[in-house]
């Protein structure tokens, strides 16, 4: 029987959901079933919050975790006038599964109208490092229900 090889591979920091105290938004990589938590800051352009992901992803369902016990998506799937945007290099690496896609040409982007079986998922090249930088908004008809996400990427 062959020797199993060792490979250096760097830890990954492993989050335990029963102490989990610290508030904040985290990447939920399903397919891998990895969750980091992403850096707050304020954009440069705008001064708006942004949160901040500097990393590889793996194929599949991308999901956007805060709450107590990361029990609440953002966006929420569901309601009116609910979704994301993608900017940048975001429309080529992410795709909005089961969603009304929007191409506006003026602005470079597209909005992707979702519905509750709607999925975020990452098709790019899984060897390359990203900087994704996600803003959510809220306060659709009076409702505080961080009714949107606007993606925007770039290779690092």
């Amino acid at each position: 029987m062959a020797k199993p090889v060792q490979r250096n591979r760097a830890a990954i920091k492993k989050i335990n959901y029963s102490t989990l105290v610290e508030e904040g938004v985290y990447l939920d990589d399903c397919a891998y079933g990895l969750i980091a938590p992403m850096r707050l800051q304020k954009a440069l352009d705008s001064g708006v919050n942004e949160y901040v992901y500097r990393g590889k992803l793996h194929h599949g369902e991308i999901k956007f975790l805060a709450g107590q016990g990361l029990n609440y998506q953002i966006p929420e799937m569901v309601g009116y006038n609910h979704g994301y945007t993608l900017e940048g290099l975001a429309q080529n690496i992410f795709e909005v599964q089961g969603a009304l896609d929007v191409y506006h040409s003026g602005e470079k982007r597209s909005f992707n109208y979702t519905h509750k079986d709607s999925k975020l998922v990452f098709v790019g090249d899984m060897k390359k490092n990203y900087n994704i930088y996600v803003r959510f908004y809220d306060n659709c008809v009076g409702n505080i229900n961080n009714r949107w996400a606007v993606i925007y990427a770039e290779e690092n």
